[in-house]
């Protein structure tokens, strides 16, 4: 099984349309990673709407997440098994995993 977890990072803090961090480039440069290192699971963090758009269509969400998705691809047997704010869980292929995003807070 092959795993990919990237951090897409929050769309709405790059505005400047002419810097090479502008959400859109860098939607562009993580879907070609993707395309490129065909991975059988998907964790991305900090994957908010629009950046849900730019998924391949290939691979499929499992389980509920507010921003710290799993994906699969479609023949890859998967099922949701706990989340919260800060991570999402999925039983994939008989293997538990976890997709947990840190915080800042000192507590943590």
């Amino acid at each position: 099984m092959k795993l990919l977890s990237l951090n897409m990072r929050v769309w709405t803090r790059d505005k400047d349309k002419n810097s090479v961090h502008y959400w859109r480039r860098r939607m562009e440069r993580i879907r070609n990673i993707i395309y490129l290192e065909e991975p059988d699971v998907l964790c991305l963090q900090e994957c908010s709407f629009p950046m849900q758009l730019w998924i391949p269509w290939r691979y499929r969400k499992v389980g509920f997440s507010a921003s710290h998705h799993i994906y699969v691809n479609k023949g890859v047997k998967a099922f949701p098994v706990g989340w919260s704010i800060f991570h999402n869980e999925a039983m994939v292929d008989g293997v538990l995993i976890s997709n947990v995003h840190g915080t800042w807070k000192s507590k943590w």
